[in-house]
């Protein structure tokens, strides 16, 4: 069993995976999967070599670039930020950093979850439980 797991092609395991995932070196995008193509709304090579700073907004800046250096030797905790996509719009996502080696050299993993949904779904919520309560005023006991 164990040998037939260390034939696995990891890259085709990552490239189909549902997940965003970027991998990044030096300020620098080396790889993005076909999920995270579709999430940031562009192509592999509309990415690869910009910096990964590029989708975060200016003032969230200088703390990734802490965490981009600390995630070299530990795996970061999972943060949520705003991010951008390549044609203009922002998505609220979770993000979630490990380190990777590529090609002999120290590279980041990045995980990206759309949690935009969750604000939209908690929204929804708030306003059922206002109409419900404003009925629920409207209503004279017998």
């Amino acid at each position: 069993m164990s040998e037939a797991i260390s034939t696995i092609d990891y890259r085709e395991v990552i490239e189909y995976s549902l997940e965003p995932v970027i991998i990044h070196t030096d300020y620098q995008i080396l790889y993005i999967n076909r999920a995270a193509e579709s999430f940031f709304r562009t192509t592999k090579e509309g990415v690869i070599g910009l910096s990964p700073l590029d989708i975060f907004q200016d003032s969230s800046r200088e703390a990734i670039k802490e965490r981009i250096q600390s995630a070299y030797s530990k795996p970061a905790e999972v943060i949520e930020e705003l991010l951008y996509r390549m044609d203009g719009t922002t998505v609220e996502a979770e993000l979630y950093c490990h380190p990777v080696t590529v090609a002999g050299k120290q590279a980041i993993q990045s995980y990206i979850r759309d949690i935009g949904w969750k604000r939209e779904a908690n929204q929804r919520q708030d306003e059922l439980i206002k109409e419900i309560n404003e009925l629920s005023a409207t209503v004279v006991p017998l």
